[in-house]
């Protein structure tokens, strides 16, 4: 019963599949000059693009949405190649960021140490004025 009902699913698809709205004609035929879109006749390329919209999630599980232009027609392998170009110059730009982050951490735990050396130091000093003060006033 199971395999009949497949067979007939297949064979009525087939059927179907032969069935088309669109109409067809034994050969070829001309198209009025009228009705071809604007540039074809002029033996030059048309340039066309498209916008699409690429779509990111960042780490924060946030949708970044980015447009980009793209040479027409675009198909998945274009899309995808577009994807994958922005993937790359995000990641180069998430480097530089973190890379910079970095410089920019070691100097402040410089400038901190730095820092420190100095409170240090003036703490001493002020500690050794305080005893040349306590010193003097015993005199």
């Amino acid at each position: 019963m199971k395999f009949r009902r497949v067979v007939a699913i297949l064979l009525g698809g087939l059927l179907l599949g032969g069935c088309t709205l669109v109409p067809t004609d034994a050969a070829p035929q001309s198209v009025p000059p009228r009705d071809v879109p604007s540039g074809l006749l002029s033996g030059q390329p048309v340039e066309r693009t498209a916008r699409v919209t690429l779509y990111f999630r960042t780490s924060g599980g946030d949708i970044v949405a980015r447009a980009t232009t793209l040479d027409a027609p675009v198909g998945l392998r274009i899309v995808l190649s577009a994807l994958a170009a922005a993937l790359i110059q995000a990641k180069a730009a998430s480097t530089q960021l973190e890379e910079q982050n970095k410089s920019l951490e070691d100097r402040v735990a410089g400038l901190t140490k730095e820092n420190t050396t100095a409170s240090v130091t003036v703490k001493r000093l002020q500690d050794a004025l305080d005893v040349e003060k306590m010193r003097s006033e015993e005199r």
